[in-house]
């Protein structure tokens, strides 16, 4: 069973819940990955982004989290896309 404290003496279930949350931690690697289509480059940006995370972030937060991912930019056309 899997529980979050909101208040003092008051717990949620959270047994079936996902939680997305989000970063800019590795903004850097990803917006320089952008300029090439290549997607080795890509990959080796999510790798980097993946460290940082783990040295800017506590480990003991990192632990508690089942899964991450690292998602790619969107493109200008996808952000247009977006906008209408």
């Amino acid at each position: 069973r899997t529980t979050l404290t909101v208040a003092p003496a008051r717990l949620v279930d959270c047994s079936n819940a996902i939680f997305i949350m989000t970063s800019d931690v590795g903004r850097a690697p990803l917006s320089a990955a952008t300029s090439d289509d290549n997607p080795e480059v890509l990959e080796h940006a999510k790798g980097q982004c993946l460290e940082l995370a783990r040295s800017s972030l506590r480990s003991e937060f990192l632990n508690s989290l089942d899964d991450v991912i690292v998602f790619g930019p969107l493109s200008s056309k996808t952000l247009r896309g977006v906008v209408r």
